[in-house]
């Protein structure tokens, strides 16, 4: 009988396949091939995005769309090693012999990647709640993308290596957590679980608060809850509007009516007056213009955020939640049963990011359109 079996994360084996079928069986499983596929698709799906952000110049410019290529990044090695998963599986289905070195190996470098991909999204977060504070904008540009994503991955395999090294069965020939780990599985769950809770809950508490900024932004733009384009000052009927709106709020005198009336009657009788004051009144709008241009960017890398979050609450949750409850009850039928549905969830972040980075991307849309 052929079963898959993706355990455990977190210092146990994502993604990996384990075979217990007979090697004298030739039909390889479906689910084996499935698997194949899964993981050939991710791949190639994060390979074509990374292609296409690298197309886009202008897209180098900006910290966040760098995070994010970094992130696909990640999730095409997760992809990459679910198909070697796949092919270990159907060599020991074939020949009904395993390759030791590489469950061990395998379950390392994808729980390294998980982990490393949770605190590249939590990275990210704290990015865009940089970006909302004016004050600390620059603090954001002073911090290397390259160096760091490569530090921040070494000490995930700092924290990785060493649990696997010491709990971890190097010689094992089958992929199962079980096997691998014996009676030093729960330790393993309960040394990662709450580590990856943290990190979530930080994750969420950040957009939040990211959020919450981006909102209060907005409503300092758009105090009415509308948007409605101001034009230039074209007209006497707009240079009006605008010298009574200088009078109202620069005046250091007492308000009186018949001084808004004076100043038009000047601005009718004398039109480089009238110029002048028009000028301003572009300036004016053009300077509100650039605040609705900005707050709408924001609001929008806000969106793609909130859509790379969500993703990866939907994919990581359930295995983390019932995770920690094999731990706590570890001969749990259910339990097992409904670990290895979770299983399936994991898959959904690879899948869905690319598209979550392409589609982003205006002229991407812009060429769907044309074709």
């Amino acid at each position: 009988m052929s079963s898959t079996d993706a355990d455990d994360f977190g210092g146990e084996n994502v993604t990996t396949i384990s075979i217990t079928q007979s090697p004298k069986e030739s039909n390889l499983s479906a689910s084996v091939v499935a698997f194949l596929v899964l993981g050939m698709t991710i791949f190639v799906s994060n390979v074509c995005c990374l292609v296409v952000l690298s197309k886009e110049k202008k897209l180098k410019q900006k910290r966040f769309y760098m995070l994010t290529i970094i992130l696909s990044v990640s999730d095409a090695v997760t992809g990459l090693v679910l198909s070697a998963s796949s092919f270990q599986a159907m060599y020991f289905t074939l020949t009904g012999n395993g390759l030791p070195p590489y469950c061990f190996m395998s379950g390392i470098l994808l729980s390294t990647t998980l982990l490393f991909s949770l605190l590249q999204t939590l990275w990210i977060c704290l990015e865009r709640l940089l970006a909302t504070s004016p004050a600390h904008q620059t603090l954001c540009e002073k911090v290397a993308i390259v160096p760091t994503t490569i530090l921040l991955y070494l000490l995930c395999s700092a924290f990785v290596v060493p649990v696997n090294a010491i709990f971890g069965n190097f010689w094992s020939k089958s992929c199962i957590a079980v096997v691998m780990f014996g009676k030093n599985r729960i330790t393993v769950l309960s040394i990662f679980r709450p580590l990856l809770v943290i990190v979530i809950i930080a994750i969420l508490i950040i957009y939040i608060v990211v959020i919450l900024r981006v909102y209060k932004s907005w409503k300092q733009v758009h105090p009415n809850g509308t948007h409605i384009p101001r034009q230039p000052g074209q007209d006497l009927h707009t240079v009006r509007t605008q010298l009574q709106c200088t009078l109202r709020t620069n005046s250091y005198v007492d308000h009186n009516p018949n001084d808004d009336n004076d100043s038009i009657d000047v601005l009718q009788t004398n039109p480089q007056q009238r110029h002048r004051v028009a000028n301003k009144a572009q300036g004016v709008s053009q300077l509100t213009g650039s605040t609705q241009s900005s707050a709408r960017r924001v609001w929008k890398t806000s969106v793609t955020l909130g859509l790379l979050v969500l993703v990866m609450l939907v994919s990581v949750v359930p295995k983390v939640s019932i995770g920690l409850a094999v731990a706590n009850s570890p001969n749990d039928a259910n339990l097992a049963i409904a670990l290895g549905i979770a299983d399936l969830f994991l898959f959904i972040n690879p899948l869905l990011d690319p598209l979550i980075y392409v589609f982003r991307i205006p002229s991407f849309r812009k060429r769907l359109k044309c074709r």
